[in-house]
This record gives C-alpha cells, structure tokens and sequence, in this order.
C-alpha cells in the first residue's frame, strides 16, 4: 500500500488557480515536483477539466489582447490572426519538401510557396 498523498487535490486546484494553471508554477509554489501535479491530473478527471478549463481562461484573455492589437491596426496582429483563424478565407501560408530517399542519385529540392493577401492600413475615423 502506498503513502498518502503530501498534497489534496484542493490544494493542488488552489496552486494551479493562482499559477493560472502553469504547472511548473504551481508546484514550485507547493514545494513538489511538476511530476506529482502531471501525475495527479492523470488520475483525476475532475482535477484535469478544472486545470483544462483555467488554460483555456489563459487563452481567452491573450485572443483579447490580440483583438485589442487588431483594433489598435497594428500589422503583425492583423497578420498573425488571418495566418491562424483565417486560412479558410485564403490567408494561408504553404512550405513544400520534395526529398528523395536512397541512392537514385536524384536532387533534393526544396520550394516555399507564401500566398498572403495584402492587409490594408488602419483607416482613421473621420
């Protein structure tokens, strides 16, 4: 029989809630390694859609701050968000590899193909 658990899993939920569920934050703030949390989320299903759901707050508020930046016309945040969320509207980039394998004595040739389209300026208000 092993021993019992240094750490409830309210206490490990409490850590990883104030970590924002970083786990190697959370388990320096508990004095354990990041193993035992990694370990603990495993077993508990309840304790994982928890963490689960507190990454996914995380993501919600950096999607924000990348609106905000889309809002404010900054280009890289216009870009970044038509590369990611956008590629179904043609805003995609492509890398094609063509390799050969063995000893045919063929080249290898290596074609990058970037199909973007134009992002307008930040019109002002009238």
């Amino acid at each position: 029989m092993g021993r019992p658990p240094k750490y409830s899993n309210d206490e490990i939920q409490a850590a990883l809630e104030d970590a924002h569920g970083m786990v190697y934050t959370a388990a320096r703030a508990l004095g354990c390694a990041p193993e035992t949390i990694f370990g603990r989320l495993r077993r508990f299903p309840t304790l994982k859609a928890a963490h689960q759901a507190m990454c996914a707050v995380v993501a919600d508020t950096a999607e924000l701050k990348l609106i905000d930046a889309i809002e404010r016309g900054e280009h890289w945040a216009i870009t970044f968000y038509l590369k990611t969320k956008a590629k179904d509207r043609g805003y995609t980039e492509r890398q094609e590899i063509n390799a050969t394998v063995g000893s045919t004595g063929r080249d290898v040739s290596i074609r990058e193909v970037v199909i973007e389209r134009p992002v307008e300026p930040a019109r002002e208000a009238s």
